[in-house]
C-alpha cells in the first residue's frame, strides 16, 4: 500500500530517475492515504459534455474534474488534454446502449510513458511555459510542466488504460444511412462529490420541497386541530412525531446541498436513516427492499430511495402525486410500479419529452398508432394501447417539467391490464421521439381532501 521513499547520502551523482522516484512515491502515498479516507475515492467533481456534437455522431468534454480509480487528478482545462470522441458506429450498433468512458493510459515503469515522435498515447505529454523567478520577478526561464494525455472511449477493454464511465449512449435511429444517437439523462456516472454538474441534485432539490410541503401542511393541521402543548394526543401527537423527523433532516439535506461537497455514498447513508424512522412511524406498511449503494450506478440507487420515501411521505395524505420514470429495455420503454399506489389514486397521467415537432408528436400519442402505451403482457399483440388525451393546462398540484407534454389517462381495458402486472410499457416508432423521456404520474385521491 505504501511505497519506500528515496534515501539521500552523500556521494550521490543525481539523476533525474532519483526526483522522479521521489515524486512518484509523494504522489502515490499520497494517494494510499486518500484512498483509506474515503469509502468511494473517485469520481467527477465536474463535468459538461458537449452534446451538440451528437448530431455528428461525435462527442467531447467542455470541462471536467475527475479523480480516476487509479487515485490520479484530472482537471480540464488544468493538468489534462482531451480531444472529441467520434462514435464508432460499427462496433456500437448492436446496442440498445453503451457507456462512454474517461480512459487514462496507465504507469509504466519499463516502458516510455512520454508522448513522443514514434510513440503516441502515452501518460504524458510536456507544455513549455516562461517563469519568472517568484521573489525577484525576473530571471526569466523557460520551464516544462507534465500534462495527462486522456481520451474518450466506448471500448473499455485496454488493460493499458484506466477508464471512468462518463455517460450512457443511446441509438435515437439505427438508420445505417443516418444513425442518431442521444444521452440518457436515467444514468449518473461516478461523482465523488454531489456539485451542481450531478443529476442526482436536481432530484434531491425535489425532495426537498416536497419535505417543506408536508411540514407546511403537518403545520396547518395542527393549527386547524387546536394544538395546545397539554394535550399532545391523538392526531396531534402523531403529527408532533413527524414534524420532528422531518424538521431533523431538512437542514441536513439543504445545508449540505448547497455546499457542492457531500459524497453520494454519505448522502446515500442519511436518505437511508430517513426512510427507516419514516417506516417506523408506519410499521404495518409493506416496504420494498432498498438497492445497495452502487457507486458505479448512482441514478438506479436514489431512484429507487426517492420512489421509496416519496411512497412513505404520500401515507399522510399531504403528497400530490408520485413519479415513476420509464427505462428503454429491448427497444421498448417500461415502467414498473407499486399496486398499492394504484389503489390510492384516482387520477394517471403522462409526462413526454421529446425534440421532435410538438404537433406531431401530440398527435402521434393521441391517435395511438405509432405510440402506445399497454401492459407487458399486450406487446407482442396488435391491440390498442390505452387512451391518452393531451392537458393543455395541467392540473397545478403536478411538477413543471420543462418541454414536458401532459396526458391525461382514459382508464379502459388496456389500463386495467396494466395496473394487473403493475408495469407499463410504450411501444412508439423511434424516428418520430427523438431524445424521448417518459414518466407516470399518479395522484392521490384528490376528491377526498
Amino acid at each position: 500500500m505504501f511505497k519506500e521513499y528515496i534515501h539521500w547520502s552523500d556521494g550521490l551523482f543525481l539523476q533525474p530517475h532519483h526526483f522522479q522516484q521521489m515524486q512518484n512515491s509523494i504522489f502515490d502515498n499520497s494517494r494510499a492515504l486518500f484512498r483509506l479516507c474515503n469509502f468511494y475515492h473517485y469520481g467527477f467533481i465536474d463535468c459538461e459534455i458537449k452534446e451538440e456534437l451528437l448530431d455528428d455522431l461525435r462527442i467531447g468534454l467542455r470541462k471536467f474534474s475527475a479523480i480516476m480509480p487509479n487515485g490520479v487528478e484530472l482537471s480540464m482545462p488544468g493538468n489534462a488534454v482531451l480531444k472529441n470522441c467520434d462514435i464508432d458506429v460499427d462496433s456500437c450498433l448492436d446496442k440498445d446502449n453503451f457507456l462512454l468512458y474517461l480512459a487514462l493510459p496507465v504507469y509504466s515503469e519499463n516502458e516510455p510513458n512520454l508522448n513522443s515522435k514514434i510513440e503516441q498515447n502515452k501518460l504524458y505529454s510536456t507544455k513549455e511555459y516562461i517563469v519568472n523567478d517568484e521573489n525577484t520577478g525576473n530571471n526569466e526561464i523557460s520551464l516544462l510542466k507534465r500534462v495527462y494525455n486522456v481520451k474518450l472511449s466506448t471500448d473499455n477493454k485496454d488493460e493499458n488504460y484506466i477508464y471512468l464511465p462518463v455517460c450512457r449512449l443511446f441509438w435515437i435511429s439505427r438508420n445505417v444511412n443516418s444513425p442518431r444517437i442521444g444521452i440518457d439523462k436515467r444514468y449518473c456516472p461516478p461523482f465523488f462529490v454531489i456539485s451542481s454538474d450531478c443529476v442526482l441534485k436536481e432530484y434531491l432539490l425535489e425532495l426537498l420541497h416536497l419535505i417543506r410541503k408536508k411540514i407546511n401542511h403537518i403545520k396547518e393541521d395542527l393549527r386547524s386541530f387546536g394544538y395546545s402543548t397539554e394535550r399532545i394526543i391523538g392526531d396531534n401527537l402523531f403529527n408532533t412525531m413527524q414534524l420532528r423527523l422531518l424538521n431533523s433532516y431538512e437542514p441536513y439535506i439543504s445545508s449540505t446541498l448547497q455546499t457542492d461537497k457531500i459524497s453520494p455514498f454519505e448522502m446515500y447513508l442519511k436518505l437511508r436513516s430517513f426512510l427507516g424512522e419514516l417506516c417506523a412511524l408506519f410499521p404495518l406498511s409493506n416496504k420494498d427492499e432498498v438497492l445497495e449503494y452502487d457507486h458505479n450506478n448512482l441514478m438506479e440507487v436514489f431512484s429507487d430511495l426517492f420512489t421509496n420515501i416519496r411512497s412513505v411521505l404520500s401515507m399522510g395524505g399531504y403528497l400530490d402525486y408520485i413519479q415513476y420514470d420509464f427505462t428503454l429495455n429491448d427497444d421498448h420503454y417500461t415502467s414498473v410500479f407499486k399496486l398499492d399506489d394504484v389503489k390510492n389514486s384516482n387520477e394517471f397521467y403522462i409526462c413526454i419529452n421529446t425534440s421532435s415537432n410538438v404537433d406531431a408528436v401530440k398527435l402521434a400519442v393521441e391517435q395511438g398508432d405509432n405510440f402506445k402505451l399497454l401492459a407487458k403482457s399486450e406487446l407482442e399483440n396488435r391491440t390498442r394501447g390505452v387512451k391518452l388525451k393531451e392537458l393543455r393546462n395541467p392540473p397545478r398540484y403536478l411538477p413543471a417539467v420543462r418541454d414536458g407534454l401532459f396526458f391525461k389517462i382514459i382508464p379502459n381495458q388496456a389500463w386495467d391490464n396494466i395496473c394487473k402486472e403493475a408495469c407499463a410499457v410504450i411501444d412508439l416508432l423511434p424516428e418520430m421521439f427523438a431524445d424521448f423521456k417518459a414518466s407516470l404520474f399518479f395522484v392521490y385521491n384528490k376528491e377526498e381532501e
